[in-house]
């Protein structure tokens, strides 16, 4: 999302961040501060997207939460992405978040909603009623091995996902 927020982003200062919102560093909130057209002041400010992201509208733009409280904490916005360490996209709390490349924001991806199984790199292949594990890496899709347990396919793409990936998360929650 640095695409359109990055122009954002250079027309907005932590201060005016502060005047709109009230930070809650314990939970990683931002409430409303002040009366505003469908706004009630003290409610949790913003919506959650359809991508599970919560965006604040400010000076007719909109902002990811996220990246308000990383501009609040060290009062500059991130130079790149910014990674939820634990998967979960509105745990907001700063440590929570870190910078990451692109890249390095990707290896810390969780497994898609239309993953069946829930674990990241793993598929069932009906044909040999086995456990394919897989990953990607810099672009190219690297075959792990086939397992006759999802456990051992699991185990198999995380001891892969920690040798390949400097931000991989191990025991993460899928996004079912």
């Amino acid at each position: 999302m640095l695409n359109n927020s990055w122009m954002n982003e250079q027309t907005i200062t932590r201060e005016f961040v502060l005047e709109m919102l009230n930070y809650i560093p314990e939970t990683g909130q931002l409430l409303q501060k002040k009366k505003r057209p469908k706004v009630t002041v003290g409610e949790v400010a913003g919506v959650i997207t359809p991508s599970g992201y919560r965006y604040i509208q400010l000076q007719h733009r909109k902002f990811a939460a996220h990246r308000l409280i990383w501009l609040i904490e060290h009062n500059k916005f991130p130079t790149h992405h910014l990674d939820h360490i634990d998967g979960n996209k509105l745990n907001n709390h700063i440590s929570n978040l870190r910078e990451a490349t692109p890249k390095q924001n990707n290896e810390n991806k969780i497994a898609q909603k239309n993953n069946k199984l829930g674990v990241r790199g793993v598929c069932f292949n009906k044909r040999l009623k086995k456990f394919i594990a897989q990953i990607q890496n810099n672009g190219k899709n690297i075959h792990i091995g086939v397992f006759p347990t999802l456990q051992e396919a699991q185990k198999a793409y995380t001891k892969t996902a920690e040798e390949l990936f400097t931000h991989y998360q191990t025991n993460r929650q899928s996004n079912h």
